[in-house]
């Protein structure tokens, strides 16, 4: 299993645009046939932090997902409204 952390800091006062422009993506990652689960998160430190957190069943789901047109035009609708943006992929080991 893939786990991907998606860290993205908002610019100040724009969560709200944030999140709206992300709920398709979140919906239609969910279901894709190697989606195990796709959360968004708030930083429980810093309202302005977010993290998508998603799990796919192997890397070539993960490289499948990355040319979904739902992925594609979620990224760019929140390209504006974000600082930054770390991404992390981590494999399970055990």
């Amino acid at each position: 299993m893939i786990t991907i952390v998606a860290r993205c800091v908002v610019k100040k006062g724009y969560k709200e645009d944030f999140v709206a422009a992300v709920q398709k993506m979140i919906t239609e990652s969910r279901k894709e046939p190697g989606n195990v689960s796709y959360r968004l998160m708030e930083d429980v430190d810093n309202e302005d932090a977010m993290a998508f957190i998603k799990e796919w069943k192997d890397l070539d789901a993960v490289e499948e997902h990355g040319t979904q047109l739902h992925f594609k035009e979620g990224i760019s609708s929140i390209r504006e409204l974000i600082e930054s943006m770390d991404i992390m992929k981590y494999q399970a080991i055990g």
